[in-house]
């Protein structure tokens, strides 16, 4: 051999190759190999070439085979480059899933497992000494496919990571799976991102749902709102309130129990109930109202009216709540304090208080919220959910809390509205009465001047009147009935005779402003009117029918008065019955009033005259002075007693009189 060996000495070539384990003689180190000596050699030029270096036996020189692998070479470094840019790691597997080459990444990566020796893919990525159950690798080896899986990984630390598998085939040239090439990439930062964006989607749909429900809360206590602002009606502001927090569209309870405060008998009573007596009930509830979508305001009117066909059992159960305010009860303390109570078991303290109302619901979990106004306790709303056994949340007990201030609010405006209401009616009522008063006033007034004149007109004309009317009858019984002056002289007593009765009314309306109260039976004054017409009935042939009762005790009143009130009666009838009519009189006591209805079966009063007819000097007749009623409704007035009139249905007319019963004038 040369002293020269690809440019360099022997010696060199033993060092830069680690080719002279025998020493620095090069021949000497030939003798220790059995194989060739390989290596690669780069030429200055930048050639690089494979040598092989083979001893001739029995002579120190040897062989050199040179091969020229500089494009080999240089695809090899670029193949490496390339590797080393990806950023994955590369693990191709044996068919006993034995590691046969790993790249640095993988090297770098897994390092901690054992990778550098002998290894398995299921100790590298399971950390497991048996194949894994189902291995993935299996399908290649059955189906030659590519296939795409993700792998988890937990350190010895306890850190998770996350890798993304492309598992691919390296086939022989017979077609069979030689090796698999497995490429990882790290994907823990993706999958973190991945899972916080998955966190933040869940919170944002939690967020978009507690914000619906706000929404729809809000929606709901404004349709509330407006439904109780569009009404002043109490038991319209209970059931609506009711309606609406057990109504679906509501708040969804089963049965809503509404107390009120009754200040003038000082308890806390049930006044109205809402919801089904049993799941039977409850199924035909909702079934009905579920087979079209409502607004709340429409479930509203629907609600109540399904409900209404069922609700007898709660509305029983809250007539049980009679509690007077003075009381230690639990609802007294409820409405006292202002508090809400979510009563259930589990709560010792509540529940030994609370029991007796949960024995008279029939149901051991309900909720308490007082109604309370600005200025005062008005009552207490009760809930629960007997059919269903949901339990109640803490957000449905806060929406009810905002549905008991309305509704407190609501029933105090009714409140004050109904008390503005009669306050106004009573003004009203007050000033009328002054109206009429002052009118009477001016009337007595007029009709005192008018009475006084009258019945000084009267009783100048009366004296001769009874004289003109003795005389008449006189010459009457002295004269023949078939003779004419018999008849001119009866028209003259006729007519003596009807401005006598025109005289006395006019002297009996001077002088109604003078009573004489003595202890009377009104039974016999009414047959004392009747005896004084007994030849008129006769001759008209008038039925009469009467029916006093025997209960009515004797009382305060002028008998000389209530006789003409019926004397006036009995005189109207004869004046518009026909012969063959009927006059039927009744009287009766109820508590301390005695009534009397006096009928005829005549043509009644024209509707169109109306209280007209109780007007003085009012008439409809061409005789007569138009007194007798106003005289009869002057002498009620005096007795505190009342008069009115009604025709019957099937004719005629009935005239109604109510005297107080007073045993005394104190």
């Amino acid at each position: 051999a040369g002293d020269d060996i690809l440019g360099m000495t022997k010696e060199e070539f033993c060092r830069r190759y680690g080719l002279c384990p025998g020493g620095e003689d090069f021949l000497n180190s030939l003798e220790y190999t059995d194989y060739p000596l390989t290596f690669s050699h780069h030429f200055d030029d930048g050639r690089v070439a494979d040598v092989y270096l083979v001893s001739v036996p029995g002579s120190d020189e040897i062989i050199i085979l040179l091969d020229d692998v500089t494009e080999i070479s240089q695809e090899r470094e670029w193949f490496r480059c390339i590797l080393g840019a990806i950023g994955d790691a590369i693990i191709v597997l044996d068919r006993d899933k034995k590691i046969v080459w790993t790249n640095d990444v993988a090297r770098e990566w897994f390092k901690d497992r054992g990778i550098e020796g002998p290894a398995h893919c299921y100790s590298l990525w399971t950390g497991a000494k048996e194949p894994c159950p189902n291995c993935p690798m299996d399908k290649i080896f059955e189906g030659k496919k590519v296939i795409r899986y993700t792998e988890r990984v937990v350190d010895e630390s306890g850190e998770e990571r996350f890798y993304d598998v492309i598992a691919a085939p390296v086939l022989s040239p017979g077609g069979e799976v030689a090796q698999i090439v497995q490429i990882a990439r790290d994907t823990t930062e993706m999958e973190r991102m991945i899972s916080e964006l998955m966190n933040a989607r869940r919170n944002l749909e939690e967020m978009n749902k507690r914000l619906e429900q706000q929404n729809l809360t809000l929606k709901t206590l404004s349709e509330i709102s407006d439904t109780l602002q569009r009404t002043n009606s109490l038991d319209r502001i209970l059931h609506i309130v009711l309606t609406a927090v057990t109504a679906r569209e509501g708040l969804g309870f089963n049965r809503a129990f509404m107390l009120l405060v009754n200040e003038q008998e000082g308890v806390l009573e049930g006044k109205y109930a809402i919801g089904p007596s049993s799941p039977e009930e409850a199924g035909r509830i909702w079934a009905e109202l579920s087979r079209e979508p409502r607004t709340l305001s429409e479930t509203l009117e629907a609600y109540q009216e399904a409900v209404g066909k069922g609700d007898s059992v709660v509305s029983q159960l809250v007539k049980k709540f009679r509690i007077p305010l003075d009381s230690q009860h639990f609802l007294i303390e409820v409405l006292k304090s202002g508090r809400s109570y979510h009563i259930k078991p589990d709560n010792p303290e509540v529940w030994d208080k609370a029991k007796e109302v949960a024995e008279i619901l029939g149901y051991h979990e309900f909720v308490a919220v007082p109604l309370i106004s600005m200025t005062k306790p008005v009552g207490v709303l009760i809930v629960d959910n007997m059919i269903t056994g949901r339990e109640i949340s803490d957000e449905e007990i806060e929406l009810l809390k905002s549905i008991a201030n309305h509704a407190s609010l609501a029933i105090e405006r009714s409140s004050l509205t109904e008390q503005l209401r009669r306050s106004y009616q009573k003004l009203e009522e007050a000033y009328t009465t002054l109206r009429e008063n002052q009118q009477k006033l001016v009337e007595a007034e007029k009709l005192s001047t008018i009475g006084a004149m009258a019945a000084q007109v009267a009783h100048e004309i009366r004296n001769p009147l009874v004289t003109i009317g003795g005389f008449t009858r006189r010459l009457l019984k002295s004269i023949p009935e078939d003779d004419e002056k018999h008849r001119k002289l009866k028209i003259i007593l006729q007519e003596t005779e009807r401005l006598e009765q025109i005289v006395n009314d006019v002297l009996s309306y001077a002088r109604i402003s003078s009573h004489k109260f003595t202890l009377g039976d009104i039974n016999w004054v009414i047959r004392e009117a009747l005896v004084l017409f007994e030849p008129e009935f006769e001759d008209k042939n008038i039925k009469v029918e009467t029916e006093l009762a025997d209960d009515i005790p004797q009382f305060m009143f002028d008998e000389s008065q209530i006789k003409q009130v019926f004397i006036n009666l009995i005189r109207n009838s004869l004046s518009v019955l026909k012969e063959g009519g009927k006059i039927s009189i009744k009287t009766r006591r109820e508590r301390n009033y005695c009534w009397i209805e006096f009928s005829d079966n005549g043509p009644g009063v024209p509707p169109e005259l109306g209280d007209k007819i109780f007007q003085p000097f009012f008439t409809t007749k061409s005789s007569g002075t138009g007194l007798g009623l106003a005289i009869s409704s002057r002498i009620i007035e005096a007795h505190k007693g009342s008069i009115w009139y009604r025709n019957n249905p099937a004719g005629g007319v009935t005239f109604y009189i109510r005297l107080p019963i007073r045993t005394s004038l104190d």
